[in-house]
């Protein structure tokens, strides 16, 4: 996944500024349209770490808000 994430970084970087400017918006707009989902998600990922004790300090590192989401979006 992370090399995937690299290669894609990559093939962004080596567009033209306005094509991936468009594509930014883009993914941003798809991540509003998709919060509670992603809030969802992530609220039964934290309940299965806390489940399995997971140090607290991951916790939080793990736990999301929707003002984290949106940040995603800027």
């Amino acid at each position: 996944m992370a090399r995937a994430a690299r290669d894609a970084g990559r093939q962004l970087k080596a567009l033209p500024t306005h094509k991936r400017e468009a594509i930014l918006l883009r993914v941003a707009d798809d991540i509003a349209c998709s919060e509670a989902e992603i809030l969802a998600v992530n609220a039964e990922d934290v309940a299965a770490a806390e489940a399995a004790d997971l140090a607290p300090q991951l916790l939080q590192r793990l736990k999301l808000t929707p003002a984290k989401v949106r940040t995603w979006q800027d």
